[in-house]
């Protein structure tokens, strides 16, 4: 078997004289050779390993040891390797003080003086960078620049790896100097207080005489469609009114009731100042003479009522509508009564609702709305 072969720089493809080869094949080793100045070396040997494997470790100063492994398929075998030079590994992460990553910082390394290494971050605020083998336990200098930053400054001490955090500031708007108001001379202060007491006394008179106008701000039903027997809750506020009235009853500012028309009904929302100046807002709340399935065996909704006691399940309604809690009564088999419990009244901010396994006495309370289920006959 004829082995021959070169061993180059893998950057600078210069060739590298004095660099050792082991040979072996499998675990036997055959040859160790020393490569001259052109970088060349050759085994010559008269046993055959055509269908063995060739093992081959290419060691030197300064370079990484490199391992080959090559079939034999022919007595003449050529071998062309490449040696990458030592380094010491320093890998970078930059951020700016909310630790956000920084893309495009410029990082200048140096050592004594001289400059050693330069790289720009990328997208993930990594700098990257092999340094020269000779760096390895010396503590060197960086200086990273960004448009809009301070220029970061610091040491980093290199291991065969490093890795090492940077943080980027922002740079701070120069604060221009306010000018000075010349303070106003004794003799005009008389007249700027009267003008102030002056300015404050037309807003009082402008605020009694020309009021401002009343405004209703929100006037809703919810829900605006009803099947007949089922309630809705009418909702408003008003602003700068010196009374409200629904559809013709006195009401507060702001406010809400429970209804249960027979029929399709408008109710009108009337906010008045004391110039006679209005705000009117109307909402229609529709009837359905039809009865949904689940109201089937339902008794009417007993307004202000709640039946405490005798609860089995009760849970948070999403919205405020005591059809919800009524129609789950008549879906569930075991609910013989209900309790509606309205928000922010004796039980939190959300509606609720109580189901019961039998039928408990009523007790009056404007806190909820009741019901029961009834018999085929329509008894309790």
């Amino acid at each position: 078997m004829k082995a021959t072969g070169v061993v180059r720089d893998s950057v600078t493809k210069v060739p590298i004289a004095g660099a050792k080869v082991v040979m072996a094949i499998g675990d036997r080793e055959i040859a160790v050779l020393f490569t001259d100045k052109e970088g060349r070396f050759e085994h010559r040997v008269e046993t055959e390993y055509v269908g063995q494997t060739l093992n081959c470790i290419v060691t030197t100063d300064g370079y990484e040891p490199h391992d080959l492994v090559q079939d034999i398929l022919q007595d003449d075998i050529q071998l062309n390797i490449e040696l990458i030079r030592e380094h010491t590994q320093l890998d970078l992460t930059i951020r700016d003080a909310q630790q956000n990553l920084l893309e495009g910082v410029k990082v200048t390394l140096t050592f004594n003086g001289e400059q050693v290494g330069v790289g720009i971050s990328d997208k993930h605020g990594l700098v990257k960078l092999a340094l020269n083998s000779d760096l390895e336990g010396k503590t060197i200098q960086f200086r990273a620049e960004f448009a809009g930053f301070e220029v970061a400054e610091g040491d980093i001490h290199l291991q065969k790896e490093t890795a090492h955090a940077i943080t980027m500031r922002q740079e701070e708007a120069p604060i221009e100097p306010r000018p000075r108001t010349p303070l106003p001379s004794d003799k005009k202060w008389p007249k700027i207080a009267a003008a102030i007491f002056g300015l404050i006394l037309v807003a009082i008179i402008i605020y009694l005489v020309i009021p401002p106008k009343p405004k209703i701000v929100f006037f809703n039903a919810e829900p605006a469609r009803v099947m007949k027997g089922n309630p809705s809750v009418l909702k408003w506020r008003a602003e700068h009114a010196q009374e409200v009235t629904l559809n013709g009853e006195p009401v507060e500012l702001s406010g809400s009731t429970l209804i249960t028309p027979e029929r399709t009904m408008r109710y009108t929302l009337i906010a008045r100042n004391k110039k006679g100046q209005e705000d009117m807002k109307s909402v229609v709340v529709t009837v359905l003479s039809g009865i949904p399935s689940v109201d089937l065996g339902m008794g009417r909704p007993e307004l202000n009522v709640d039946r405490p006691g005798m609860d089995y399940r009760d849970f948070d309604l999403p919205r405020n509508d005591p059809n919800l809690c009524k129609e789950e009564c008549a879906r569930d088999p075991r609910c013989k009564a209900w309790t509606y419990v309205k928000p922010d009244t004796i039980q939190g901010p959300r509606p609720r609702c109580w189901l019961k396994h039998a039928i408990p006495p009523t007790r009056s309370n404007t806190c909820c709305v009741s019901g029961i289920k009834l018999s085929e006959d329509g008894r309790r």
